[in-house]
């Protein structure tokens, strides 16, 4: 996501069914990165495609996840942003008789809003596990901590619309 001198969007929860989701999809002890597991058979791929999990690691990462479902962002967390929560909708809604935000000219000069999880680290800080979700689809991204710099090297579960 670049935020530039154009305001985004973003959701103030992450629904429980993405949470649900996420949960399903790490429920496993190796990890494949969609791009090449969707394209081979996942046991010939090398090990440096996949990515293992530990049960202690699971258990944690569901237990961060589960915390998610309560979580509600603040008002200007980013820069340039706006928050959007269904009390807002409602508002809208009510005042716009009974027009969605979704269908409106406002929202259709930002295109996309964003749904985004708390980071999640593990391994002393050196892995994190990020899902963002956009209006037409969403990723669970494992970033890899290499010296100072953080690179998205899995992408185990997408979705897209």
């Amino acid at each position: 996501m670049v935020i530039g001198e154009e305001n985004i969007l973003y959701n103030d929860k992450i629904n429980f069914y993405w949470i649900k989701e996420i949960k399903e999809a790490l429920n496993k002890d190796t990890l494949y990165d969609w791009k090449h597991g969707l394209r081979y058979e996942k046991h010939v791929l090398p090990d440096s495609l996949t990515f293992v999990l530990t049960a202690s690691e699971r258990s944690f990462i569901n237990q961060e996840l589960d915390k998610m479902n309560t979580l509600a962002w603040k008002d200007n967390l980013l820069k340039h942003s706006i928050l959007i929560t269904k009390q807002k909708l409602q508002q809208y809604r009510d005042l716009h008789g009974g027009q969605s935000y979704y269908e409106s000219q406002e929202y259709k000069k930002f295109h996309k809003s964003y749904t985004f999880t708390k980071p999640i680290f593990i391994r002393n800080n050196t892995v994190c596990f990020f899902y963002l979700a956009e209006t037409y689809g969403g990723n669970l991204m494992i970033y890899i901590k290499d010296g100072k710099k953080w690179k998205l090297k899995y992408i185990p579960y997408f979705w897209t619309s």
